[in-house]
């Protein structure tokens, strides 16, 4: 079964603008908050810390759709673009787990399990003993697939720093933010420092990951041309 999708330069730019404008409008209604006349029913649905939330839910659709969206070019990426038949599917399912991870919580299971192990590293009150873990996994992907990256760079430049920009922000949320949260006393003291850092990680993170995507499907454009 062969799936075909047209989709054109213009109709990604589209999803980026759209998925941009969605990211921004969900953090900025969670930092009125507290300025909003509104139940706090309808305020927890904005909440960008909770787990259970819109924001969370548009995160972990993104992942979602950007991890099927490597497995679907996945084949063309192979037979037209020159990479390796491995490279897009373990991208794609990676990008599942972190779906999965931004959906259930994974990583921080991952540092309550672990923090009896005292040689893993962490920051204060054993908070983000995933990160190393998680550092390692990706390095050693990325030496296995190392073909492949240098190859993106030297057909794919401009879709290839759409992505690292993307992947760079994505971290600058899912982890500098996060770090920097760990020195905050969450105590009722430090509430608006809390909420922007919130906003601050949640933006990056959509922002980032929309960035992703919107380069995924540029390749997906450059692949159907290839193959035409």
């Amino acid at each position: 079964m062969e799936i075909r999708i047209k989709l054109s330069n213009e109709d990604a730019t589209r999803v980026l603008t759209l998925m941009v404008f969605i990211g921004l409008l969900l953090t900025l209604i969670y930092l009125a908050g507290p300025l909003l006349d509104a139940p706090d029913r309808i305020r927890r649905l904005f909440d960008v810390g909770r787990e259970a939330s819109i924001p969370t839910w548009i995160a972990t659709s993104q992942l979602l759709i950007t991890g099927f969206c490597f497995l679907l070019f996945a084949d063309n990426s192979h037979r037209h673009g020159g990479l390796s038949a491995t490279f897009f599917p373990l991208v794609g399912i990676g990008f599942i787990f972190l779906s999965m991870d931004e959906a259930s919580g994974i990583h921080e299971s991952i540092s309550a399990l672990l923090q009896g192990v005292e040689f893993l590293p962490r920051f204060n009150d054993g908070h983000g003993i995933w990160i190393m873990i998680y550092i390692v996994i990706a390095v050693l992907l990325a030496f296995y697939v190392r073909n492949d990256i240098r190859l993106m760079f030297t057909r794919y430049p401009r879709e290839t720093f759409i992505l690292g920009t993307g992947m760079a922000l994505f971290l600058a949320g899912g982890i500098g933010v996060e770090v920097l949260g760990y020195s905050i006393v969450h105590d009722g003291t430090n509430a608006q420092l809390d909420r922007w850092q919130n906003a601050s990680e949640e933006f990056l993170e959509l922002f980032g990951i929309s960035t992703v995507l919107y380069a995924v499907l540029l390749l997906g454009v450059r692949f159907r041309q290839q193959r035409d």
